[in-house]
């Protein structure tokens, strides 16, 4: 991590210092040097850097093109101007394959987030099942125009989520490299496997902040927790409550 400044280091035990007095710290999300430099300075806490890129930065429509690779740019562009907060690095959706190099493809990610400067990477946990429904009525009908034109969500979730089972190796493999992880839940369930695997924090997608026996049973915890409030025009006073 780069600290040029007086600015205290943010860690994962910094951040639970804060939750055990009821008090919120910040997260923004940036994607090169003069914005990191500029949200570090005015003391934000964490820095995110994650697949939103592919829509911000690259105009897509959505953050599927974006690649490991892309990430790992921009990470090393917010390392640069880092002045102390703590980098955590969003291991971009689809950015492994489910097939049987699958997990060595994750440890490879995460072993890349390391070496360039992250603190923490961040995994998304969920199952198919559990997101969404196995149904080809219209409304679960992907209708943009890019690469899962016409398939349905239930699809797309199916190829894109990381097997529960990958989760103890690769919670053991960035323990190893000293690289906090972590993970966003998208129900109940996702949580109590990650309780398991004694995580340390958690994220919890814009979309899911209104669910709010989610962000109860999360809160539970006792846990640092990062609520994203990126795609929704309004936020969810009752999610931080």
């Amino acid at each position: 991590m780069s600290s040029q400044n007086n600015k205290p280091l943010t860690t994962i035990s910094s951040l639970n210092n804060l939750k055990s007095k009821s008090e919120k710290f910040t997260c923004l999300t940036a994607y090169e040097s003069t914005m990191a430099s500029v949200i570090s300075k005015a003391g934000v806490d964490v820095i995110l850097v994650g697949d939103s890129l592919g829509m911000v930065v690259q105009g897509h429509d959505s953050t599927l093109p974006v690649t490991m690779d892309q990430l790992i740019y921009h990470l090393e562009c917010v390392v640069q101007g880092n002045q102390g907060s703590h980098i955590m690095a969003d291991m971009p959706f689809m950015s492994y394959s489910t097939d049987d190099l699958g997990l060595e493809n994750a440890k490879k990610l995460i072993e890349a987030a390391k070496k360039n400067g992250a603190d923490a990477i961040k995994l998304q946990t969920y199952k198919p099942d559990t997101i969404t429904l196995n149904s080809s009525h219209e409304d679960f009908i992907i209708k943009d125009n890019g690469l899962w034109h016409g398939r349905t969500l239930y699809d797309l979730y199916e190829e894109a989520h990381m097997p529960w089972d990958w989760h103890k190796p690769l919670f053991e493999f960035a323990n190893k490299l000293e690289l906090t992880i972590f993970s966003s839940p998208f129900d109940r369930t996702a949580v109590d496997l990650l309780e398991e695997l004694n995580a340390p924090a958690y994220k919890i997608a814009s979309f899911e902040m209104t669910d709010l026996n989610l962000v109860k049973k999360i809160s539970k915890t006792k846990k640092p927790i990062i609520i994203s409030t990126g795609c929704l025009l309004y936020t969810s006073d009752a999610a931080y409550e």
